[in-house]
């Protein structure tokens, strides 16, 4: 496990958006749910599940997989881009709208104020993501903004070599084991944002919101 750097050896934070920024998570899932009004009750369960373990994979991704394994059924590039725009008008005013993770603003503020460069890097599609950022009067603090359909890794890779960041004097904060992984490709520390069951394995630093990563790196608390 990486240590998680102290406020003053940080170079930059990468911060996931849905439950890491904004408590938005509940909202894509219910939405992502809406897709399916049809099926059973069982299958509709499975497919809620499916959703929140794998936060952090594009939407796309998920349904591909829910057609080929769950459902077993065919799905046309038509017929997946229209459930993804279905998925988006239901769901992105609901984002903008949705409370912040307790501690972000705050925490955007400090890390702002000590000029240290911040990022968002999310499964979000990055047009969107872009979109949900500016109407939360959020774009001033981050210098980057990246979605899909580029993998997170990929994203936070790319943003790592050309604002010649060291990964090690990094921070991923995130909510979901996609987010790790992501971090662990890019030799990044990473924190995770913990509000229900823990899906991090034991040994990985978690913090119930962003008030508490705050305390964390100002040296006055450790890591849960």
């Amino acid at each position: 496990m990486r240590g998680i750097p102290a406020l003053g050896d940080l170079q930059a934070v990468f911060f996931d958006f849905d439950d890491a920024l904004a408590q938005s998570l509940d909202i894509k899932a219910a939405t992502f749910l809406s897709l399916f009004p049809e099926r059973s009750d069982a299958l509709r369960q499975q497919i809620l599940e499916f959703f929140v373990r794998n936060t952090g994979r594009s939407r796309g991704t998920k349904l591909r997989h829910i057609y080929s394994e769950m459902l077993q059924e065919p799905l046309s590039e038509e017929a997946l881009a229209a459930l993804c725009q279905q998925f988006a008008e239901r769901s992105v005013n609901a984002v903008i709208d949705s409370p912040e993770v307790p501690g972000a603003d705050a925490l955007l503020r400090l890390l702002q104020a000590r000029s240290l460069p911040m990022f968002v890097v999310s499964g979000t599609p990055e047009i969107e993501l872009v979109q949900v950022v500016k109407a939360r009067g959020m774009k001033d603090y981050f210098i980057g903004v990246r979605g899909t359909p580029t993998d997170k890794e990929i994203n936070i890779a790319e943003l790592l070599d050309s604002h010649r960041l060291d990964a090690s004097r990094c921070l991923m904060v995130g909510d979901g084991r996609v987010d790790y992984i992501a971090a662990e490709h890019n030799h990044m520390p990473f924190v995770g944002v913990v509000k229900g069951d823990n899906p991090f394995a034991e040994g990985i630093p978690v913090v119930a919101d962003l008030a508490e990563l705050q305390q964390m790196l100002c040296g006055n608390l450790q890591p849960g």
